[in-house]
């Protein structure tokens, strides 16, 4: 819920601005919001676990 809230609905904010950003921009951006996820979950699990609980 705390990653919806706060983070998800920055990163939708700015979404539309990405078309144009760098590769290596977005490949930063994403490192940091698997970092931040991983932080907000107290987990060292691979993204694909993370990402399914987050959906879950």
């Amino acid at each position: 819920i705390i990653y919806l809230s706060l983070v998800q609905s920055i990163l939708n904010f700015g979404i539309e601005f990405w078309h144009s950003a760098y590769t290596s921009h977005i490949n930063n951006l994403s490192r940091t919001i698997n970092r931040l996820i991983k932080y907000i979950l107290n987990k060292s699990s691979s993204n694909i676990i993370i990402i399914n609980k987050l959906i879950l």
